[in-house]
């Protein structure tokens, strides 16, 4: 009987994905309004994937970047230091501002292809002052 619970529980957590506490193991915080993300969101090689399946009707809601921002995380892209529990949320909310930018940017124009860049959880004026344009700087990090 005790094998079949631990199966259950097995199967259980297996299904549901990896808690903020596993994250936080691998390195990636969380942004508060996530409670457990898939563990294939550990998955660096894949973030622009991440971006890209984003459904159009989910493009407003930045909790449908959770996956690509994690992948983020774990890329040698990432520019930041590593995030604290108090500013994991902004570099979040920059981080899918960012993300859907690029994916509308992509719809718009069919002669360039725009991507998730280092810039991406930056504030504007983190990316103005690394980029010496002072008051000057703009979307997807120019």
């Amino acid at each position: 009987m005790l094998k079949v619970y631990l199966l259950i529980f097995v199967i259980f957590v297996g299904t549901y994905g990896l808690r903020k506490n596993e994250f936080l193991e691998a390195g990636v915080m969380l942004p508060s309004s996530v409670k457990r993300a898939s563990d294939n969101c550990l998955d660096s090689s894949r973030l622009d994937k991440f971006v890209e399946r984003v459904p159009e009707d989910k493009l407003g809601d930045p909790a449908s970047f959770v996956c690509a921002f994690i992948a983020f995380q774990k890329s040698d892209m990432k520019m930041t230091a590593p995030y604290t529990a108090d500013d994991v949320d902004m570099r979040f909310d920059n981080f899918a501002k960012c993300a859907r930018e690029v994916r509308e940017y992509n719809a718009e124009d069919s002669t360039a292809t725009f991507g998730v860049n280092k810039f991406c959880d930056m504030t504007e004026e983190e990316r103005a002052d690394h980029l010496g344009l002072g008051e000057l700087g703009g979307g997807l990090g120019m």
